[in-house]
């Protein structure tokens, strides 16, 4: 029974992210689907529409903190109110094309680019290569 649930849910869930990004791609803003109701929400202040229209991949946290990584300006974190960007000029992060996101089981994100994949403990990114982990190749999505 599980591994048929399983595929079930992995499918709904990229389904409905395939939704809120591809409706995302055509707003130019964040939008939270709840039920029958749509709400939009400002992209983040200081970046253009050009800079914030390609998305990769996003993921939503256990505080409902939304996690976007953006081809072009790194991983976005929203909270309902406001915007947090990190990129590799103030967080470090391995590049600003993030490819992939994910939330780990101690609600931490990681986040997979060309350069590496790197992960968030809340304070600081650590980031992963070819030169300092096990990883086979530094292309991570």
């Amino acid at each position: 029974m599980h591994s048929l649930n399983f595929p079930i849910l992995v499918f709904m869930n990229r389904f409905l992210k395939f939704i809120v990004i591809a409706t995302w791609c055509l707003s130019g803003s964040v939008v939270a689907f709840c039920q029958m109701t749509v709400t939009n929400h400002s992209q983040p202040p200081g970046y253009t529409f050009q800079q914030t229209r390609y998305k990769n991949d996003m993921c939503v946290d256990t505080l409902n903190q939304v996690w976007v990584g953006f081809r072009e300006i790194g991983m976005g974190r929203y909270d309902g109110v406001s915007w947090v960007i990190y990129d590799s000029l103030n967080a470090g992060i391995p590049g600003n094309n993030v490819l992939s996101t994910d939330i780990d089981a101690t609600n931490q994100p990681w986040i997979g680019t060309m350069n590496g994949a790197s992960h968030f403990n809340g304070v600081s990114w650590i980031n992963y290569t070819t030169l300092n982990s096990g990883l086979p190749s530094n292309k991570i999505n």
